[in-house]
């Protein structure tokens, strides 16, 4: 045994907290309560973790888990034995190794369709349909062959109709009233093969407030408390997440000294600088170098120099750091300097790419 039974210290820390998921959720559910609300867990539930997420929602009602891959299905299985939707692709190789009691796959090709039917197995399927998006996704002009093939193979059910949007989080767009139009003719031509899919789902938490024609939301951002700038103002959405490391170390800055690789910080007069054991490996993007804001007793203070790979360096100015103190990375106030929405800003990224990237090795914990 290598640790002893007392508690660890742990130098960085997620927390994420479940009134807040539950909140979001439960935002949605009761803002379209003619609506199936699942949440999409994938990407380690957007950085939140995956088990974490999983202990939240599992007393929660709702039809599916949505994740990319089968190893994430097997992951909650873990935790919940609940019904899974993929929406991913899987090498059809794979799929005699897939229990189908409680999972779903989406079917986004004849390809994959065949392989399914070779099988001889009860499978529930959710078609998807490309309206535009042109990444996944059936032709349109393709579906009359792809409904005969599911009709004349009756152990395929025909459980669900969907597609993606392009542009959900632009309010202007005129391109998501095109591909809304294109999956309506394309359910009329489903239910004309006396196929009746129970889910419908065209939007993701964007598109939620535009779409009519479904009657299932994939809620993935929304459900950790973010949204597009541009629609956030209309939602009532808490982040979950908050992040904090811890000072290590410190140093006494003169004036003109440099800080970190290529020494890309110079300093103006002599301060104090503040290390702390988290880089980008552990997730805080490199594009915050120089830029981003990090809370220490409640006053901000800047990244100085690089960002390295497991070491950040902190311009504390006049303040003397203490040593093992923490400091919050990650803020969930949207109006902190530090929050997730103003670092993706500063990055020139979106939030998405910025949760994702949070390492699966940092700690995460349920408040």
């Amino acid at each position: 045994m290598f640790f002893s039974k007392k508690k660890l210290q742990v130098l960085n820390l997620i927390q994420i907290k479940k009134d807040s998921i539950l909140h979001n959720f439960n935002y949605f559910q009761q803002k379209y309560p003619d609506k199936h609300i699942w949440p999409v867990l994938k990407s380690n539930a957007y950085g939140h973790g995956l088990a974490q997420i999983v202990s939240i929602l599992k007393s929660q009602n709702f039809d599916y888990y949505v994740v990319d891959s089968y190893y994430e299905a097997l992951q909650i299985w873990r935790y919940h034995r609940h019904p899974v939707l993929l929406i991913g692709p899987n090498h059809p190789d794979n799929f005699v190794h897939f229990k189908f009691k409680n999972l779903a796959l989406t079917v986004d090709s004849i390809f994959c369709l065949k392989h399914l039917i070779k099988l001889n197995e009860k499978i529930n399927i959710h078609l998807k349909i490309n309206t535009g998006l042109n990444r996944q996704g059936i032709n349109p002009k393709n579906l009359l062959k792809i409904l005969k093939l599911i009709k004349n193979n009756p152990k395929l059910k025909l459980e669900g109709l969907c597609s993606h949007l392009a542009d959900a989080d632009n309010p202007q767009s005129a391109f998501t009233h095109k591909q809304e139009n294109i999956f309506k003719d394309c359910l009329k031509k489903v239910q004309s093969f006396s196929f009746n899919p129970r889910f419908v789902h065209l939007s993701a938490t964007a598109g939620s407030s535009r779409i009519t024609v479904d009657n299932t939301i994939r809620l993935g951002l929304g459900l950790y408390g973010y949204g597009h700038p541009s629609l956030t103002p209309a939602l009532s959405l808490t982040p979950a997440l908050s992040l904090t490391s811890t000072i290590t170390g410190s140093q006494i800055l003169k004036k003109s000294d440099t800080v970190s690789y290529n020494r890309t910080f110079t300093a103006q007069k002599e301060g104090s600088l503040a290390i702390i054991p988290l880089g980008y490996f552990e997730g805080l993007d490199r594009r915050l170098s120089n830029l981003g804001f990090v809370k220490y007793k409640n006053k901000f203070y800047k990244i100085a120099g690089l960002v390295c790979m497991n070491l950040t360096c902190l311009d504390f100015d006049q303040t003397k750091p203490r040593l093992f103190a923490p400091v919050e990375i990650i803020s969930p106030n949207p109006k902190d300097k530090n929050s997730l929405a103003v670092q993706a800003r500063l990055a020139d990224t979106i939030v998405y790419e910025l949760l994702v990237h949070l390492s699966p090795t940092l700690r995460r914990q349920v408040i």
